[in-house]
Order: structure tokens, then C-alpha cells, then sequence
């Protein structure tokens, strides 16, 4: 992810306890922000507070122990998805977005505020380190995961080839909670997984994730489903648990089903932040009848995608409604290795609906049963699919 900004900061103006990392200069390098008498009253408040907790708190705190203290008040006043970045994480990070990361192979799942395994790929360091479905997560790395979502504790399982990651879990049928490291490494996961639901030609398609070869892979297995005796005469669109991925991926793939119209806004602060996507005519017409399974582990691009569809009438959209990730975050690097991620701008469905916080609401609530395949939420997507056709 390309740093859009070059960050410069303003120690000067500041006493000396806190001019590690408070200001920072948004804009070139070139140019000078402008701060008004307002700003330097709210830094005197600032500066003020931070001067005596380090001279008179209980508990001796350093000036960047301090300095980081604020700045974390700060992002978490913003969003859930603004965050300062420790040195090791916004290395980490700047990995993944450049997709040079790795992982464990685990497949996630959210049950309430439990994180269980769905699955282990096979001769993954997940597998090898005694991991199955059905374990329960309880801390990443000493952190709890009961307050976060879905997409987040998967993005802390990924970093750097070669790292080591600590998981507390419960094996599944113990009650005892176990500890182990894990060391990330290059895992291969089918992202797209396509099969026949039924005889008569209604297909099922689950994506798991968006990556670079997720269009590829869709089509791919589109016509594997299209070329059948009974060619494909309706589609189950499976995004449940999808914690999303690049934009350009869900795009590419929603305007698989569409000839034209808008796909997604992006409405940010400033002009150079905002964007339409649109679809345009495809060499083969899928019109097909689609019903596309959400949940409120379905994020970001997987949104976008059931959004659009939604919009559009393309697709009956049926399950629970999404986690509501809508919105777009850049990278900021800071003095002495630390980094900022803050949001940017919204995506904006084709009705100007926002996602962030909202999320996509299903069309038929559908809930995730377990007692058997004929009850299972898929087989009853399946018969809302052949109810469309009828």
C-alpha cells in the first residue's frame, strides 16, 4: 500500500517531554500546515497534562511510554480501524499489504464472541503443530481476542515468513487451555471452492478471501459449473466468514454479474481520496438467478460485492447481517520505526448506502444451523435459489 503522504514532524513548538511523536506535519514536504491559535491552545492543554503525570504520577512513565499513551487516545476516539502501529506491527503490516506475508493456516470462524477453527489446511505449521476444527482461540500473541472481530484476529495470525506467533487455545472436547508457537510460513489456501448443490444445475461457489488471483479462480471455477450436462441454472454465492481482501478483486468479480451500472463509491475528505467503480458488458452473459450467503463475519470487499449485487437486483442477499467494514485506511510512516493507519475515506454502495458500521442487511435471515445437510443454512439457500426460478 503505497504511502500517500510524506510526514514530517514538529518537535519545536513543543516542550521537550513530549516531542518524541504528538505533532506531526500532514502534508508535502514542501508545504507548511497551518496551525491556528486554537491548535496551540489545545497542545498547551496537551502539553500540560502529559508534564505533570510524568513529574508527579504514581507509577514513574517515560516521555515516549507517555507520548505513545496519547496518541492511542487519540486513534481510538476516531475509529476501530485507526490504530498507531508499534515498529514490529507496521512492519508487519506493510508486509501483508505488499503480499509478502505468511501465515499458520488456520481457517477462522466466529460463534458469538468465541473465535473457533474452521479449519486446519493440511502441512500447514497450524497442522503440524497439533490444530484442528473445532479448537477455540483465546489469545494472539498474549492478546485477547473476545473484542475484536472476525477479519482482525486473522490479520494478527499474518506477518513475515519465518516469525513465531503465540496461540491460547482450547483444544476442541478439553477444558483445558493449552499454549503454543507457532512460526508463520508461506500456507497455499483455495480461496474459491466450487461444487454441484443439486442435479439440476444449482451450483455453489464459496470464497473465502480476495487476493490477486481471486478473478482468475472464480471464472475458472464459474465455467467448470456453466459447462455441466445441466449447464448452471442458478448460483449460491457463499461470503460467509469472508474477511475481504483488495478492492479491485471484489470489482472484478462483481462485474462478472453485471453489464453495467456503478459497483462501489469511495467518498473521502479530500477529491484525491474519492472514486466510482462501474461494470461494463463481459464476453458471456451470466444472468443466472444468484443467492449470496453473508454473516457478521463477512467484511470489507465481501461487502462491497453482496452491496452491489443487492443494489443492482442481481443477487438475493440471505443470512445475517454483515460486520459493516466499509471504510479505507492508508499507511503513515513515523520517526523511529512506528507507523499510522487511519481511515480515508467510505465505501458507498450504488444507493449511497454506507457500509462502515451499517453493513449489507439480507434480504431473508437465515440462520446457521448445524443439525443436519438438509438444514444446514446452504440447503436453504438452496431451496430460496430454486424458489427464484420457479
Amino acid at each position: 500500500m503505497p504511502l500517500l503522504f510524506d510526514r514530517l514532524f514538529l518537535s519545536s513548538c513543543l516542550p521537550r517531554v513530549i516531542s518524541v511523536a504528538i505533532i506531526v506535519w500532514l502534508g508535502c514536504a514542501s508545504a507548511c500546515l497551518a496551525m491556528d491559535e486554537s491548535d496551540y491552545n489545545a497542545m498547551a492543554v496537551l502539553s500540560a497534562v502529559i508534564r505533570e503525570i510524568k513529574n508527579n504520577y504514581v507509577d514513574e512513565i517515560g516521555s515516549q511510554k507517555l507520548s505513545q499513551h496519547a496518541v492511542n487516545g487519540i486513534m481510538q476516539q476516531l475509529d476501530p480501524h485507526s490504530v498507531l502501529l508499534a515498529p514490529e506491527d507496521f512492519v508487519a503490516l506493510k508486509e501483508q499489504a505488499q503480499g509478502g506475508y505468511a501465515g499458520v493456516g488456520l481457517l477462522l470462524e466466529g460463534d458469538g464472541d468465541k473465535l473457533l477453527v474452521k479449519g486446519v489446511v493440511k502441512d500447514s505449521p497450524a497442522f503440524r503443530a497439533g490444530m484442528s476444527s473445532g479448537d477455540q482461540i483465546l489469545t494472539i500473541n498474549g492478546g485477547s481476542v473476545a473484542q475484536i472481530s472476525l477479519w482482525e484476529s486473522a490479520a494478527r495470525l499474518k506477518g513475515p515468513k519465518g516469525t513465531t506467533i503465540v496461540l491460547t487455545y482450547i483444544p476442541k472436547g478439553s477444558g483445558t487451555s493449552a499454549t503454543i508457537s507457532i512460526q508463520r510460513q508461506i500456507v497455499a489456501v483455495k480461496a474459491v471452492k466450487g461444487t454441484m448443490l443439486d442435479p439440476e444445475g444449482f451450483g455453489y461457489l464459496a470464497l473465502l478471501r480476495f487476493s490477486k488471483t481471486t478473478v482468475d479462480d472464480v471464472v475458472f471455477a464459474l465455467e467448470d459449473l456453466e459447462s455441466s450436462q445441466t449447464g448452471l441454472k442458478g448460483l449460491v454465492l457463499d461470503l460467509r466468514n469472508n474477511p475481504g481482501g483488495p478492492l479491485e478483486p471484489a470489482v472484478a468479480v462483481c462485474d462478472l454479474f453485471l453489464e453495467t451500472g456503478e459497483i462501489v463509491t469511495i467518498k473521502g475528505r479530500h477529491p484525491r481520496y474519492s472514486k466510482t467503480y462501474a461494470a461494463g458488458p463481459g464476453e458471456i452473459l451470466r444472468s443466472y438467478p444468484m443467492v449470496i450467503l453473508i454473516n457478521g463475519h463477512s467484511a470489507s470487499s465481501a461487502e462491497i460485492l453482496a452491496g452491489a449485487l443487492k443494489d443492482h437486483k442481481r443477487a438475493l442477499i440471505a443470512g445475517t447481517r454483515s460486520l459493516g467494514k466499509g471504510s479505507v485506511q492508508t499507511l503513515v510512516a513515523l520517526p523511529n520505526g512506528y507507523g499510522l493507519k487511519y481511515t480515508i475515506a467510505r465505501y458507498y454502495t450504488p444507493n449511497g448506502i454506507s457500509i462502515q458500521d451499517t453493513g449489507i442487511s439480507p434480504d431473508v435471515a437465515l440462520s446457521e444451523i448445524r443439525s443436519g445437510k438438509e438444514s444446514s443454512i446452504v440447503y436453504q439457500a438452496l431451496a430460496i435459489l430454486k424458489g427464484l426460478t420457479d
